[in-house]
């Protein structure tokens, strides 16, 4: 029996390939964030015939899973009850969250916006107030690893909560502001 797993975009295809030599009722996919601790994500009943090469797939949405690596192993479960496990394989997450940090957060005059950037490239920043009307725009070059932009003249903008939107690398994150002086 072979097993791999990898990873596009957070849905992980899962292949196998056997040759059974005793009857199959079914296949269970089993999923690990430590390589201990396995739980069931899913089962494909397929007929299996005996003595003849045959492929399988499954797929696992990871997306809600908070792991950098994952861990998976297949059950086979025969007709009789009895169970053979595949090798365990491992994908590595891809983490598409940007880390982004507004502070002081609430600002008053003045903020900072600091980030990593996996590349050079520009970036975009926008403030909305409360109605969704833009009330601030910069755009900036930054450079690959941490960037930190500031914003001044908070003192033109009433006290209140403002959406902060940036863009950059292909990703665009929105947070949350509180203007209070």
């Amino acid at each position: 029996m072979s097993f791999t797993a990898s990873n596009n975009n957070n849905n992980v295809l899962l292949n196998w390939t056997i040759i059974a030599d005793k009857e199959v009722d079914r296949f269970e996919i089993e999923r690990s964030i430590d390589n201990s601790n396995f739980i069931k994500t899913g089962t494909v009943t397929k007929p299996v015939f005996l003595h003849e090469q045959q492929s399988f797939s499954a797929t696992d949405d990871v997306s809600n899973i908070n792991s950098e690596i994952i861990f998976y192993r297949l059950k086979v479960v025969g007709k009789t009850g009895s169970v053979k496990y595949s090798n365990i394989v491992h994908v590595k997450k891809q983490n598409n969250n940007i880390d982004i940090t507004l502070s002081p957060n609430p600002a008053n005059f003045i903020f900072t916006v600091s980030f990593y950037a996996i590349k050079d490239t520009d970036a975009s920043i926008w403030l909305f107030d409360n109605a969704g009307k833009k009330v601030f725009y910069k755009k900036q070059k930054v450079f690959k690893g941490f960037n930190n932009i500031g914003i001044t003249d908070l003192y033109k903008y009433s006290d209140g909560i403002y959406n902060l939107k940036i863009s950059f690398n292909e990703k665009t994150v929105i947070k949350k502001l509180m203007i209070k002086k």
